[in-house]
């Protein structure tokens, strides 16, 4: 679901990545807070701006972080069992599903604009409609 074309990114970060593809009426902006292990890492605070892009129609916010799609989490919660039932594996199929969310967008004379802070190791992805012209 990311599209065909590959966008180029200005900006770089110790942590924090950025990539933004596109097609089929959508733009996607695939971001990342990561480190090595024992490399030092926080929260980030990423502000991306979209220059030259129709103007969007929705934008929808995915993440893979410590409180969204985890399920090694909801595992520990249940007291980290060897061996599962199925209503827990149920309840971890039902933790590592992505559930996408309404994401506020800036727009002002041709830029898409959004911030978001990204806790340390972790994904997300923001998927912007786009009226097709």
């Amino acid at each position: 679901g990311l599209g065909d074309c590959l966008y180029a990114v200005r900006g770089s970060h110790a942590t924090a990545d950025v990539r933004v593809s596109g097609g089929d009426g959508c733009v996607t902006v695939f971001l990342t807070n990561y480190a090595m292990p024992r490399h030092k890492i926080g929260p980030e605070s990423v502000r991306v701006r979209l220059v030259g892009a129709p103007p969007p129609v929705s934008a929808l916010l995915s993440r893979i972080d410590e409180d969204h799609a985890n399920p090694r989490r909801a595992w520990q919660d249940m007291g980290e069992p060897d061996y599962l039932s199925p209503r827990q594996v149920e309840a971890l199929h039902a933790a590592s599903t992505l559930s996408p969310q309404p994401h506020p967008l800036r727009v002002t004379e041709g830029r898409i604009e959004f911030d978001l802070v990204m806790p340390a190791q972790s994904v997300a992805a923001v998927k912007i409609g786009l009226v097709r012209l």
